[in-house]
């Protein structure tokens, strides 16, 4: 749905529903930007805009990270899975643990 805003493959899965906003949306973008930064390339296989919200409502996207990510160094995976982790409890509750993540990338 466009009325949602932001761009489609960094949206959190809860941006989808009625949930309440706080942080882990923006976690969550984050995360995929450092998957971005690391690899590339955006770890979904789809192309159209259905089947993208499908692949991030279904989690197949967190999964697909958890598969691609291996190859990175334990702190760049670590930072992705993370901020990327579909339940939304199980993302950084905050900045402060976002920026521990960030400052402990190995380059």
């Amino acid at each position: 749905d466009p009325s949602t805003g932001g761009t489609l493959p960094y949206m959190a899965p809860e941006r989808f529903s009625e949930e309440p906003r706080d942080i882990s949306a923006d976690v969550y973008a984050l995360g995929m930007s450092a998957f971005e930064l690391a690899l590339g390339v955006l770890p979904f296989e789809e192309q159209t805009y259905e089947s993208l919200v499908g692949a991030i409502l279904s989690g197949k996207a967190s999964a697909r990270l958890e598969r691609i990510t291996a190859q990175l160094p334990e702190s760049w995976r670590l930072l992705i899975t993370s901020c990327c982790a579909f339940d939304r409890a199980s993302r950084p509750q905050s900045y402060r643990h976002v920026l521990q993540l960030v400052e402990a990338l190995e380059a």
